[in-house]
């Protein structure tokens, strides 16, 4: 388990609101569930050839997260809920005619309102077969449990998902704009 501060720095405040500004009230209230999305920043990660950070010829690949969905139960008795998160994600690369594995890391965190509850760290592996310049992979979180604080509601909570950056990666994404696949 990955230790984080218990408040958010103001930056990633702000983005928190602005990815889960979409959220629908009504249908949070209505399933009885956490919302789930991704933060936008952290939706893109672009890895790089040895001494050719931030040039853009010098891409290895670059994965995105695309899309996160949720199913979740609710035990009222005991205050908590219990969510599993399926991830999609979509990676493309320069033409290439060998085939190639990675690894990259991912969060999935727990919030309420702008601060951060608790955040694990995962990894998933993928793969381009010999000549491919594009492929999709998903991965899944079985268990994300949250225990309700008194007089909080399952919708008072955020599920907040994204590929854990490097500084420099996340600077490259705000430098090129860069924030999905």
């Amino acid at each position: 388990m990955h230790t984080i501060p218990r408040t958010v720095h103001p930056a990633l405040a702000t983005a928190l609101a602005a990815a889960l500004l979409c959220a629908c009230s009504s249908d949070m209230k209505k399933n009885n569930c956490p919302y789930a999305a991704a933060l936008a920043p952290t939706t893109t990660l672009t890895a790089f050839r040895p001494d050719m950070k931030d040039d853009p010829a010098g891409e290895q690949y670059t994965v995105g997260l695309t899309e996160v969905n949720t199913d979740c139960s609710f035990d009222s008795d005991n205050g908590t809920t219990d969510s599993s998160l399926e991830l999609s994600f979509k990676a493309k690369r320069p033409p290439s005619p060998d085939a190639a594995s990675y690894k990259v890391p991912y969060f999935v965190a727990i919030t309420q309102g702008v601060q951060v509850l608790s955040k694990h760290d995962f990894w998933v592996n993928f793969s381009f077969p010999a000549g491919a310049t594009s492929t999709s992979f998903s991965d899944s979180v079985g268990s994300t449990k949250i225990t309700l604080e008194n007089g909080k509601k399952p919708y008072d909570y955020e599920i907040v998902v994204g590929l854990q950056l490097t500084h420099d990666q996340l600077d490259y994404n705000k430098k090129i704009r860069r924030y999905a696949p």
